[in-house]
Parts: structure tokens; C-alpha cells; sequence
């Protein structure tokens, strides 16, 4: 075990495992700064169940309440929610390079923001739902913590795309296209459903939607300059548990399938943009064995030349279930890590974002760096 006290920017020295930092964390407010109490940095190694050595580092972070949240990477720094149910919300941003924590103030008080990073920029809302919140859409530079502007009734931000920022409105149902060059909505367009703001992507020029019916639910693929619906598919899942992702050229889809005997198999459903058809549907059955009962698969990203997928365990919520990686060329799974085997690990999964060199995830207590 190695320990050290920093009273800068912390550097992390991590060539073994099982190495713990200490250092203080920096709250960066409009009114000055602060400190919060001191936290740890924790590195382990561990095999994947493939082979390979996978280094695995916690930053512990100072929030009050354990959950998934949402990430975001870009700018080598990586962004997080706190997904705390009390109401008393936190914006998180990590250097990735030094491991330093500052918190982002907030304009508000209330209801669980979504967040997009663009650029340079953050955008969060208000964590507005059906009945709370205004639908606002901040646009804060990270660097200074500093409101550049506010657009109203834009709602929970879901991607960025040819030159865009989108956002759905839960309240109207009205998806709005914003320019980061002049902070205006340039596109608005009417969604039908009983979707929620988290299940949008975009990708391919177009917005791709997930709806939910009393029969077989769909993938609505609607045309943002026409405003046109130009193709829905089909997608038999029982539920789904996270956003839509467009990656390489394909729209994802995570949930359950219904099984015999009220058994539920988790799996990832792949859509072709070409030809707007279900390519395939990939059982993620060491998600299901390692649960035993439920397994909530979540936030695909792309990294290490596959697509990850972290699967949080439903029915024990301090079980760390696994995370697992798709061969885009093969479908099959071609990697696995099981959370578990972490030492310490306080439970809950982690919501995931990739950057450059390594995959980040996020599972409300701490910020997990995964690299091989």
C-alpha cells in the first residue's frame, strides 16, 4: 500500500495494485472555492474472464446517495450526475489525467439533471419530469463554471449531431434542435408516446425514438427536417433500461426479453440504419448468471474495438454485476468483467463513458477508470 497527501492537484503514482491516494477535494462555486472532506484513490488489476489484465481505478467522490446517474467523457476530463432521490444534486467533473474532483454549481435545487458535453461546453437541465421542473437547458462553460446561456423549454439534453444539440421536453413531447453558434432552436418537432426523455438518439441525420404500446413496442425513426416519421421497427422487449446509442452505424437497444416461468434474458438489440431492420439480438446471459434474477443492462459505449455494455443486478442492489463487450463484427460477446472481484466495492453499477484510451464509469459513489 502506497499513501500520499496532496495539497494541490493530485497526481496519481499507480504502478502496482492496491494502491490508495489521499488528497482533498476542490469545489469549485460561483461564490469562491471550498473544500469537501478528503477522499481516496484506490487501483487494482484484475483478468477479465478472457484473459487479459484490465486496471481498474476509483476515484471516491463526495456524494450522499448510491446510483447510476449519467456520465459523460470528453476534453480529458469526465462529467457525472449524482442521481441522489433526496433532492440535494451535484454536478461532478474528474480530470482524467490528475484524478482532481471539482463540483459544479447549479442554478437549481430540485429533480435529477441529465447532462451532454459538446466540445467545450456542458449542458445540463433542470431535471425537469412531468410535473417538476421548468424544461431549462444551461449551457456552462466547465472551465469556469460560468452560466453562457439558457434556453427554456428545451428539456433533458440526449445527443449532439450535425452541428445540434438535442433535447426532449418531457412535458410538451417537443424535441428541439439547438445551435451551440447562437444558443437559438433552429428544429422542433412533436413526438407521440409514452416515452421518457432517456430514450432518444441520434444518428445517421436523423432522430431515432423508442416507443412503448399496450402490443409490441418500436423504434421510431423520424426525418428532423421534414418532421416525418420515415421508418418504425419493431422491437419485442419487455423493458428497456437505459437510452438508445447510435454507434458504428447502428442503433442500440438494451432490455429483457420474457422468458418462460417469469425468467427475463437480458439482451442488446442491434438496428441497422441502412436498412432500418433488427440485425440482431444478443443475449447477454453472463449478465443473467452472475444476477441470478434481474439484470439491467446499460449505456453501450464503444471502446477497445467493441461495444461495452455495463449490466446492473436488480434484484441485490450492492451486487456489482459485469461488464461486457460486443464484437461489432461477430455480435458475440467477446470479453467479460466481473465487478465483484473489486475489492471493496461499495455495489451498484456503473454508467459508462469512453474516452481516447480507456472507458470511464460512474456508480454514484465513485468515478471508475477501466484500461488495459
Amino acid at each position: 500500500m502506497i499513501t500520499r497527501k496532496f495539497k494541490g492537484n493530485p497526481l496519481l503514482e499507480a504502478r502496482c495494485p492496491s494502491v490508495f491516494t489521499q488528497f482533498v477535494y476542490t469545489a469549485l462555486l460561483l461564490s469562491g472555492c471550498a473544500t469537501t472532506p478528503t477522499g481516496t484513490i484506490q487501483t487494482d488489476v484484475i483478468p477479465t474472464l478472457h484473459g487479459r489484465q484490465v486496471q481498474i481505478t476509483r476515484v471516491s467522490l463526495p456524494l450522499s446517495a448510491p446510483g447510476h446517474g449519467n456520465v459523460q467523457a470528453a476534453a480529458e476530463s469526465v462529467w457525472a450526475t449524482e442521481p441522489s432521490p433526496l433532492g440535494r444534486h451535484k454536478n461532478i467533473r474528474v480530470d482524467t489525467t490528475t484524478y482532481q474532483v471539482t463540483e459544479l454549481s447549479r442554478p437549481w435545487t430540485a429533480g435529477v439533471a441529465d447532462l451532454l458535453v459538446d466540445g467545450n461546453s456542458l449542458w445540463l437541465s433542470d431535471g425537469m419530469t412531468k410535473l417538476t421542473g421548468r424544461g431549462e437547458l444551461y449551457r456552462i462553460d466547465p472551465a469556469t463554471n460560468q452560466t453562457l446561456a439558457v434556453i427554456k423549454d428545451a428539456g433533458s439534453p440526449f445527443a449532439n449531431g450535425d452541428g445540434m444539440i438535442w433535447a426532449y421536453n418531457l412535458r410538451t413531447s417537443v424535441v428541439s434542435g439547438i445551435d451551440p453558434s447562437d444558443n437559438q432552436v433552429h428544429t422542433q418537432l412533436v413526438t407521440t408516446g409514452s416515452s421518457g426523455a432517456a430514450d432518444f438518439a441520434f444518428g445517421a441525420g436523423d432522430i431515432w425514438q423508442y416507443v412503448r404500446s399496450d402490443g409490441v413496442n418500436s423504434v421510431r425513426r423520424i426525418d428532423p427536417d421534414s418532421r416525418e416519421t420515415v421508418a418504425e421497427i419493431s422491437v419485442a422487449l419487455h423493458h428497456t433500461t437505459d437510452r438508445l446509442r447510435f454507434v458504428a452505424g447502428a442503433v442500440w437497444i438494451l432490455g429483457e426479453l420474457a422468458q418462460a416461468r417469469n425468467r427475463f434474458l437480458p439482451v442488446a438489440v442491434r438496428i441497422d440504419a441502412e436498412s432500418n431492420l433488427v440485425a440482431e439480438t444478443i443475449p447477454l446471459e453472463r449478465s443473467l448468471t452472475v444476477c441470478a434474477v434481474h439484470a439491467n443492462p446499460m449505456t453501450p459505449v464503444l471502446w477497445d474495438g467493441g461495444l461495452w455494455i455495463s449490466t446492473f443486478c436488480s434484484n441485490i442492489h450492492r451486487v456489482p454485476g459485469v461488464l461486457l463487450k460486443i464484437d461489432l463484427q461477430t455480435n458475440k460477446i467477446n470479453d467479460e468483467i466481473i465487478l465483484s472481484t473489486l475489492k471493496g466495492h461499495p455495489g451498484g453499477q456503473p454508467a459508462l463513458a469512453a474516452e481516447a484510451d480507456s472507458v470511464w464509469g460512474f456508480d454514484g459513489r465513485s468515478a471508475i477508470k477501466f484500461y488495459f
